[in-house]
């Protein structure tokens, strides 16, 4: 009894451990769930799957320059034997007589093998594998990229939005301090009690914001669970708690080592590889082959009944040669059609380029407004904390009406939050710059 008291209370102490861990939250900085999604979104691993996948394609296409070795084994049954017509001359007979090739039965088993030695559409069809696999890599770096710069303005999005929350919790402190100021004036006359409730009423505004913001917080974490590649029902906690802003040059970079502009330039070379291929299939192509084998001919399945002269062998080896004449212009049209497709994907790169610039100008415009707005939003919070202090002393001397003192707070709120939100603008601007720079 007392073994089986043990083992029940074994068992309470690791659910209980395991409900503690289950309820553990995962601290997450910003760099941290930037190393985490590199391992751990499923989109990223798609992405490098297909890189490997790429990879592997290419190792498929390069068999090709290896022999290619294979053993056979043919069984016949000819059910209407082969016939020649020969001169009776030769058995006596006048005229031509049918003549039998051959048996009913005829089993042959060996090994043939084939080698490219030229063939130059195919030696060219192997750069473009090898372009294609540099694409693939390309491609994976842009996703890695976007996830990565998604990432940070989610996470600085929920920065801004929990100093948003802490900034009114800080102002409930202060709507309980006016309210208890309030009640002392209500308790000595100078104010009715009808003021202490409008002043409540201010208080259950502010409540109610918070309530909404922590709604959108925990979307906000949500979202950046899904990106980083964290379970929905694990909890996290940001520890980043405040938002960091960079100088910027006005020097514009320059875009050609951009993924996009370079997968644009692998993809130019693919197409002038294609082009080259195609001239290739009109060049003779050049491989060796080689037949080893043993045939046996019988009338009745007994090719084993006798020790001799049941398999005779055979086998050859040579050149394949195959020269190409004509195909009705179809390989002209098809290298036609590559030409129109590099002159598009060479407008296409050239109008990627034009528009980095111009993301760039307009990103560098609204980064530096935005600073400029963010230093008066900056000014704002200490006019309207300054205003709000004198304002609560006079309120206190009951030479301030109400009015005017929720006037007061409400505006040092809405500009403490304005100076949050604008702060959130200037780094997404500043996140924008980043993200066309890389």
């Amino acid at each position: 009894m007392r073994k089986l008291l043990n083992v029940i209370l074994l068992m309470a102490l690791f659910s209980i451990a395991q409900a503690q861990q289950d309820t553990t939250s995962i601290i997450l900085s910003l760099e941290k769930a930037q190393e985490l999604a590199k391992t751990q979104n499923l989109e990223l691993k798609n992405s490098k799957l297909d890189e490997n996948k790429v990879n592997f394609q290419l190792k498929e296409a390069k068999s090709k320059l290896y022999p290619q070795i294979e053993a056979y084994s043919n069984f016949n049954y000819n059910y209407a034997i082969p016939k020649i017509i020969l001169p009776g001359e030769i058995i006596g007979q006048t005229g031509m007589i049918p003549v039998e090739m051959g048996t009913k039965l005829d089993w042959s088993s060996g090994l043939k093998a084939t080698q490219v030695i030229f063939n130059l559409s195919y030696f060219t069809s192997l750069k473009m594998s090898e372009k294609m696999t540099e694409i693939s890599k390309l491609s994976y770096e842009k996703k890695e990229k976007e996830l990565l710069n998604q990432i940070s303005k989610i996470y600085f999005l929920a920065i801004s939005t929990k100093m948003q929350i802490s900034k009114l919790q800080k102002s409930i402190e202060d709507a309980d301090k006016l309210i208890k100021i309030t009640q002392s004036l209500n308790q000595q006359g100078f104010v009715r009690k009808i003021d202490v409730s409008k002043i409540n009423i201010n208080k259950n505004n502010l409540l109610s914001q918070i309530d909404n913001l922590q709604l959108l917080h925990g979307q906000q974490k949500n979202l950046l669970k899904f990106l980083v590649g964290i379970k929905s029902d694990k909890n996290i906690e940001l520890s980043d708690t405040t938002i960091f802003l960079a100088a910027y040059s006005k020097n514009e970079p320059n875009f050609d080592n951009k993924e996009d502009v370079l997968l644009l330039t692998k993809q130019l070379e693919v197409t002038e590889l294609t082009k080259k291929s195609l001239k290739g299939l009109y060049v003779p192509s050049l491989a060796l082959f080689w037949q080893h084998y043993y045939q046996s001919q019988r009338d009745k399945a007994d090719f084993f009944k006798d020790t001799k002269n049941n398999f005779f062998k055979a086998g050859l080896v040579g050149l394949s040669l195959n020269i190409p004449l004509f195909d009705g212009f179809e390989k002209n049209s098809k290298i036609k059609q590559k030409d129109i497709e590099y002159q598009q994907i060479s407008n296409n790169k050239e109008l990627l380029l034009d528009n980095y610039s111009k993301q760039y100008r307009d990103a560098l415009i609204q980064y530096e407004t935005g600073i400029q707005t963010l230093k008066r939003a900056e000014e704002n919070v200490k006019i309207a904390k300054d205003a709000y202090e004198i304002d609560l002393v006079s309120y206190k001397q009951g030479i301030l009406s109400q009015s005017d003192i929720l006037s007061s707070e409400n505006n040092l709120i809405e500009a403490e939050i304005n100076k949050i939100n604008q702060l959130f603008l200037v780094k997404s601007a500043e996140l924008e710059l980043q993200q066309i720079e890389q």
